[in-house]
């Protein structure tokens, strides 16, 4: 074997380095034929990409069933937002309205209260005049 090995070496030897190059590159090309024809047929190709057009296909509407059931979730979001900034607008309202009549109370004690001062001092002074 050694002999074997021997003889090709002192042949690639003897030859001028064009042409051991030119050797290389024709066995790298064989090598990249040997590739070429390694490769899947266009059938089977074809059957690939179909299989990955269905991946994609069933990806892109999961992302669809995904994205209409996370907006179909905003939605319900934002309506029961919407009903509770309506309940919280409403009894701001109820608020307002109690906090105005409170006022009005509070501004017919007042008068009321000055009355009865009135009265109190009227009643001391004819006391007082009068005794």
């Amino acid at each position: 074997m050694s002999e074997t090995n021997l003889g090709n070496e002192q042949a690639q030897a003897s030859r001028p380095r064009g042409v051991r190059r030119k050797e290389r590159s024709d066995q790298y090309q064989s090598d990249s034929d040997r590739a070429e024809t390694s490769q899947p047929t266009s059938s089977v190709a074809g059957r690939e990409s179909q299989r990955t057009d269905r991946a994609v296909g069933k990806r892109i509407s999961r992302f669809q069933s995904r994205g209409q059931i996370a907006g179909g979730i905003l939605r319900q979001l934002l309506v029961k937002a919407d009903n509770q900034l309506a309940k919280v607008e409403n009894r701001l309202q109820q608020l307002e309205i109690e906090r105005q009549n409170l006022e009005e109370e509070r501004e017919q004690a007042q008068q009321e209260r000055q009355q009865l001062q009135t009265l109190l001092e009227n009643l001391q002074q004819t006391i007082q005049e009068n005794p």
